[in-house]
């Protein structure tokens, strides 16, 4: 079952790095009630989510080998995080104490590596 939050909910940078803890599942962001963003733990992220080959290792040709990063309290800039995914074409990792703890992405970039995912398992 999909997790809906609203894109409000990312001000709480506790909250939401915890929820994200708990549910090891994508988390859909919504803004006025549609999907805009997927959140996720990092772990679920590299776990699922990273592009790989037909062996299942990674594939660094696809996976850019420096992501974009932001702090976790700029997540309280919603408007910010939302134009920063919108505008890129891949994951934006988000950094709390110094290491990755989740991952944020537009979900187009969330659809198409799902999409990858799905032909891998085929």
């Amino acid at each position: 079952m999909s997790i809906f939050k609203p894109l409000t909910d990312l001000k709480d940078t506790t909250g939401i790095c915890e929820y994200c803890q708990q549910h090891f599942e994508p988390i859909f962001i919504t803004r006025n009630g549609e999907p805009e963003l997927v959140i996720m733990n990092a772990d679920f992220f590299n776990d699922h989510f990273r592009f790989r080959d037909a062996t299942g290792k990674l594939d660094f040709a696809k996976e850019f080998s420096v992501p974009m990063t932001i702090p976790i309290r700029d997540l309280k800039l919603t408007s910010r995080v939302s134009a920063l995914c919108l505008e890129s074409d891949q994951p934006i990792s988000i950094i709390k104490n110094g290491e990755i703890a989740m991952v944020v992405m537009s979900v187009d970039v969330y659809k198409h590596r799902h999409q990858e995912l799905m032909r891998l398992l085929q």
